[in-house]
């Protein structure tokens, strides 16, 4: 990012696998988030699609704590 900056936009960073696990991904998130969106261009996402096993309330809060931490404001 430091090489290329705003040539470049980074997406996802988040591992699929933590889904399942609640604390874990919200962990993650709030370890990984606010050094990849570090001068913008990040765009939340998993490495790999959502599993079916998440469910919605999970999803939501997932996806909500995304909205706070990936927001530039």
């Amino acid at each position: 990012k430091q090489a290329y900056g705003n040539d470049l936009v980074l997406h996802g960073g988040i591992n699929a696998v933590l889904w399942e696990n609640p604390e874990a991904i919200e962990e993650e998130m709030r370890k990984v988030i606010p050094v990849v969106k570090e001068n913008g261009g990040y765009i939340f996402s998993s490495d790999h699609s959502v599993p079916s096993s998440v469910g919605f309330e999970d999803f939501r809060r997932i996806t909500s704590l995304a909205k706070v931490l990936g927001n530039y404001q």
